[in-house]
């Protein structure tokens, strides 16, 4: 049996005291769910191991057998993670560290044909592994918005805040180049700049005729009916 730490907080108003309780050494044997990474797929032999997986033949029902096939490919990827994927971020750290070495040394010896080479080298190795990290941290905050977002957590109020702040106008620039803080002139700022790009209501209009109109063919009823 687990140990454990019991706290007895105060009761307020209740005539109960509630009781917080902590478990410690608790191993957490709770199923891991799999999750397809985006990242799988810039491996470059990653469509030929799908393609060896679900060309092995199976006997039974085509459901079974699609399930036997997923199981089976489930295996493959989580390899194919361990062994190229574990740590994208922590590697993407590292790529940009070794490629900050060797501008600051490059930067002492200017001339250093090695060091040029070795240059290219680890900015094109960052370039990757930054990539894969991006791709990898842009699918994880996706995730986590929507364990987190639809709970209407602190968490979620926050992200509408941010993206609240970034779609935000602040500031603008006015026709004589003032920069304008204040609301209401950035209003103003916005209506006259679609007011000279659209125009203005004219109130001397010049009708068209009508009789204008009937100059060219025009379309009999059944083709009407026909375009509705």
């Amino acid at each position: 049996m687990p140990s454990y730490i019991a706290n007895f907080l105060s009761k307020g108003i209740s005539d109960h005291s509630p009781v917080s309780i902590s478990l410690l050494n608790l191993k957490n044997n709770r199923y891991k769910a799999f999750k397809y990474c985006n990242t799988w797929s810039q491996y470059p032999q990653f469509l030929v191991k799908v393609e060896e997986v679900w060309k092995q033949s199976l006997e039974g029902h085509m459901m079974y057998q699609v399930v036997s096939k997923t199981r089976s490919l489930k295996n493959s990827l989580k390899d194919l993670n361990k062994q190229y994927f574990r740590n994208i971020v922590t590697d993407a750290n590292e790529d940009r560290d070794a490629l900050k070495q060797v501008h600051e040394a490059l930067q002492q010896h200017p001339g250093d044909k090695k060091l040029q080479q070795l240059e290219k080298e680890k900015y094109q190795q960052f370039r990757k592994s930054s990539y894969l990290a991006e791709i990898f941290l842009q699918q994880r905050s996706k995730a986590t918005w929507i364990r987190l977002g639809d709970d209407n957590t602190r968490y979620f109020f926050l992200v509408i805040d941010h993206k609240k702040l970034q779609q935000a106008i602040t500031q603008l620039q006015d026709k004589n180049r003032i920069i304008c803080t204040n609301s209401e002139d950035i209003a103003q700022i916005l209506v006259e700049f679609y007011q000279d790009l659209l125009g203005k209501k004219s109130l001397k209009r010049v009708r068209a005729f009508k009789s204008f109109l009937h100059n060219d063919p025009r379309l009999i009823l059944g083709q009407q009916v026909a375009l509705v």
